[in-house]
């Protein structure tokens, strides 16, 4: 069961990846995970995929960010910056997925 808590320490929602200041409640489960009570439209986060069924976990939405690995611009969107994703492309080559670096 949750409980209800008013954070000390900013922090992110575990569900939407919201930034989360002080003093705003959530819901705590335990083990430092925090979920923002108004961050997620209708209650839920937003799982549009960028990618539906395929194998990027990147999500929709305009492609307006750079990666913070690669540096390369317009790769990811909002939601994507928001959870601290990086390209597919520096994803696949930190997972092994791919043969060659840059």
């Amino acid at each position: 069961m949750a409980k209800i808590i008013t954070l000390k320490y900013a922090g992110r929602c575990a569900d939407c990846g919201a930034h989360l200041p002080v003093g705003t409640r959530a819901k705590w489960y335990g083990r430092g995970k925090v979920y923002g009570l108004n961050c997620h439209s209708n209650g839920k986060a937003d799982y549009s995929f960028r990618d539906p069924g395929g194998k990027s976990a990147l999500r929709a939405g305009p492609r307006r960010f750079p990666c913070p690995t690669c540096k390369r611009e317009g790769m990811l969107s909002q939601a994507d910056v928001n959870k601290g994703y990086q390209c597919d492309r520096c994803a696949d080559i930190d997972e092994g997925s791919l043969a060659y670096e840059y």
